[in-house]
C-alpha cells in the first residue's frame, strides 16, 4: 500500500502533479520469461479516448485496463499452468 504515497513524494518541477492510476506486479512462471515483457507493458497501458492528439485534461480522457486481455490472462506455461501472475497494487 505504500506505492500510493510514495510517488507524490518524486515530484519535479517539470511534473509537479505526479500520482497513480495504476500500479500492477506480473510474474512470469518462467524465469526465462512467459512473453514478452512489451507485450505486458501494452496490454496494461491505458489508452487515449477520443482525440489522441489532443492535450488531456484528466485520467478520464483514458480507459485504463483492469485485467490482462484474454490471450495472456489464459497462455499456460510448458507445463501447463498459468503462465502470468497479475496483481493490481492499488
Amino acid at each position: 500500500e505504500l506505492i500510493r504515497y510514495a510517488y507524490p513524494h518524486t515530484r519535479s518541477h517539470a511534473r509537479p502533479a505526479v500520482d497513480l492510476a495504476r500500479a500492477w506486479y506480473v510474474e512470469h512462471s518462467d524465469k526465462l520469461g512467459s512473453c514478452s515483457d512489451f507485450t505486458i507493458l501494452d496490454a496494461l497501458a491505458p489508452t487515449k479516448l477520443g482525440d489522441a492528439n489532443a492535450p488531456s485534461k484528466s485520467i478520464a480522457d483514458y480507459q485504463l485496463p483492469n485485467a490482462l486481455p484474454d490471450e495472456l490472462a489464459n497462455k499456460q506455461d510448458r507445463h501447463g499452468n498459468p503462465a502470468l501472475t497479475l496483481i493490481d497494487l492499488l
